[in-house]
């Protein structure tokens, strides 16, 4: 369970090329378009690095950008409980002020649960990778409707998913974003695996 996290939102706009990404969703499509219009972006491009909600570009970018990021301290603190059970995956986020006067959430604040798988590899069978085998990480598989943060303060906001088939439990993550909704910047963000 760690303040930073790192997850792949696949798009779907390039499924016209004849191969529909397996984890591909119109959903992670809008989402980056909230990001572009958020961070007042002329276009969208793949792939689309993000580091504490700044566009980076290049390693030393990517690296200056995560040490700078790492060095910010955290307003909030929290707990997750991830548990497999009859089939679904049960996610519970507990959140906490990490000091006193540590500031409000202004009115768009979300909390976005994710389920992830940590590592997968696909088949391209057409467009500009026909034929190769492409190494995934951290692939986002589902992410429903955001929750109200005073949940997650309060009495702990919970998310479930049924478990996807195929995809063992260790391979399997929990990640829990809170987020503004509008301007897409990140407040914090945790995760957790499920199997150990």
């Amino acid at each position: 369970m760690q303040r930073a996290v790192v997850l792949s939102w696949h798009v779907d706009y390039w499924d016209y090329l004849g191969w529909k990404d397996p984890f591909g969703s119109p959903a992670y499509s809008q989402r980056q378009t909230r990001y572009a219009k958020a961070l007042a972006l002329k276009q969208r491009w793949t792939p689309m690095l993000l580091v504490d909600n700044r566009p980076v570009r290049g390693r030393k970018q990517i690296d200056a950008a995560v040490k700078k990021a790492q060095e910010k301290k955290a307003r909030v603190g929290a707990k997750i409980t991830v548990a497999l059970k009859d089939g679904k995956v049960v996610a519970k986020l507990n959140l906490r002020w990490l000091a006193e006067k540590a500031g409000k959430l202004g009115k768009n604040v979300v909390v976005q649960p994710v389920l992830y798988v940590r590592e997968a590899s696909t088949k391209c069978t057409a467009g500009e990778c026909k034929g190769r085998t492409l190494k995934e990480f951290f692939a986002v598989v589902a992410a429903p409707k955001a929750l109200a943060p005073t949940d997650a303060f309060a009495k702990g906001a919970t998310a479930t998913w049924p478990a996807p088939k195929g995809v063992d439990a260790k391979n399997l993550g929990v990640a829990f974003l809170l987020e503004d909704s509008v301007t897409m910047k990140t407040i914090g963000c945790w995760w957790s695996p499920i199997g150990k």
